[in-house]
């Protein structure tokens, strides 16, 4: 008699657990990555809307030479600025994955200069608290 026995022997099976499991460790890495450059392009992209809305704000304001004026700080405009007008929604936050990757706070602080000139940051999380 033939003896016909069918299936997968331990080794084998052994073999492609060992496969799966690096390939598993390459692409958690590198989806990380991917996360980390999307969050930081969302960022960079509210950065830059901020800015914008800002310099057309500040065209239409007075400061005196050589102040700056605070216009949007934890998470709210300042009352009396009227910058929330100037955009569509509430006020953008940093992402999530940026502001653990950094020490970043969730909102933005926007200071306009008597110059024009406009600074938008993240607030820094306290970590002496």
């Amino acid at each position: 008699m033939h003896n016909n026995e069918q299936g997968f022997t331990l080794v084998e099976l052994m073999v492609v657990v060992v496969i799966i499991a690096v390939l598993i460790a390459i692409a958690i890495p590198i989806y990380t990555g991917i996360q980390l450059t999307a969050a930081e392009s969302a960022h960079d992209a509210n950065v830059r809307t901020l800015k914008g809305s800002a310099s057309i704000w500040s065209t239409q304001q007075s400061i005196e030479e050589g102040e700056s004026q605070v216009i949007m700080s934890g998470g709210s405009f300042v009352d009396g600025t009227e910058f929330g007008d100037y955009i569509e929604g509430s006020p953008p936050k940093v992402p999530e994955l940026v502001q653990n990757q950094y020490g970043y706070d969730e909102d933005y602080i926007v200071t306009v200069y008597s110059n024009g000139a406009v600074d938008v940051v993240p607030g820094l999380v306290n970590h002496d608290s």
